[in-house]
């Protein structure tokens, strides 16, 4: 099974690809993508979509699973945009025939991986079902976050 693990933020995306199975996953890419400068977001959303769907084409995974936002009282326009391109994410999955599409916040990342489901839990996941991460050049918060949700739709 391949699967495309997705965390999205207002000024940059952060996509794994991993392979195999739950408990034996092997990453194939990680990487942090910055959004261009100076376009408008319409415009931004637009070069999202095309680079999420040249991801799909170039690794066809059999599934993406999306790290949303942890959402709190006073949303602010960064929460909207991130927002806004984890919608964007969803569409370029259905476009590219992908019916596997999650998305899904700390709580149920944990849960499914075995965990009570708390903030924690989470933590607690990614540590318990570490991946070799020797092949990232950068193993950054976003890249943890994208490499547990992907696992987290794994058989």
């Amino acid at each position: 099974m391949k699967i495309l693990g997705l965390r999205c933020s207002n000024s940059d995306y952060t996509y794994v690809i991993l392979e195999g199975e739950r408990k034996a996953a092997t990453i194939l890419v990680a990487e942090t993508v910055k959004y261009p400068k100076n376009q408008k977001r319409p415009d931004i959303l637009v070069w999202f979509l095309l680079e999420i769907e040249k991801i799909i084409n170039s690794h066809k995974p059999d599934g993406i699973l999306i790290k949303r936002a942890e959402l709190r009282p006073g949303v602010t326009d960064a929460d909207i945009e991130r927002i806004e391109t984890e919608g964007i994410a969803i569409l370029a999955a259905r476009r590219k025939a992908i019916s596997y599409v999650v998305a899904k916040r700390k709580r149920t990342i944990a849960k499914d991986i075995g965990y009570k489901g708390t903030s924690e839990d989470f933590e607690k996941a990614f540590r318990d079902n570490a991946v070799d991460l020797s092949c990232i050049k950068n193993d950054s918060e976003k890249i943890k976050d994208a490499i547990l949700v992907a696992r987290s739709g794994m058989r």
